[in-house]
């Protein structure tokens, strides 16, 4: 088993979804408080993304038909359910 190891956690309200026929995403809050989205095509070696967007907990993704990923999180500044997508 290959671990991955980003010590951004903060809370663990992890999600892996595939996307498209060869992208997992890992959508996650980080320990500074914004959406974290890792990537990887092999499911070994993965990329990080740390957005912008505040999170802190609550945070799940999904692709669409159109393979879309959306992204569903808890806003940690006004405590309000947000959406968006990722790509």
């Amino acid at each position: 088993m290959k671990t991955l190891n980003d010590y951004t956690l903060l809370y663990f309200d992890l999600t892996l979804s595939p996307q498209g026929s060869s992208t997992l995403r890992l959508p996650y809050s980080g320990a500074n408080n914004n959406l974290n989205v890792d990537n990887s095509t092999d499911g070994v070696n993965w990329s990080n993304d740390q957005g912008t967007w505040n999170s802190n907990w609550g945070v799940a993704g999904t692709p669409d038909v159109n393979n879309h990923f959306w992204l569903t999180w808890v806003d940690y500044a006004d405590t309000q359910i947000r959406i968006g997508t990722y790509n």
